[in-house]
């Protein structure tokens, strides 16, 4: 497993990659990492959206993990 905050460099070196899981909320970063995997060639990596991962958290956690999300009305 991974972390990054640099999702490009992730992507292009990692072409094993099978899931990200993307937690920015940011729909331009969802579509840069569509972008490149299209350009490698990937086919096979999965984007998790940022509503499952809060999903994921909060079952962990036993309750909602808050996000800045509803703050900006998304």
């Amino acid at each position: 497993m991974a972390v990054s905050d640099n999702f490009e460099a992730l992507v292009g070196g990692q072409p094993d990659l099978d899931v990200i899981i993307d937690v920015t909320g940011v729909p331009a970063v969802r579509e840069r990492l569509r972008t490149l995997m299209q350009q490698g060639g990937n086919t096979h990596t999965v984007i998790v959206h940022e509503r499952v991962a809060l999903l994921m958290m909060s079952l962990g956690a036993g309750q909602l993990v808050e996000t800045r999300h509803a703050e900006s009305g998304y």
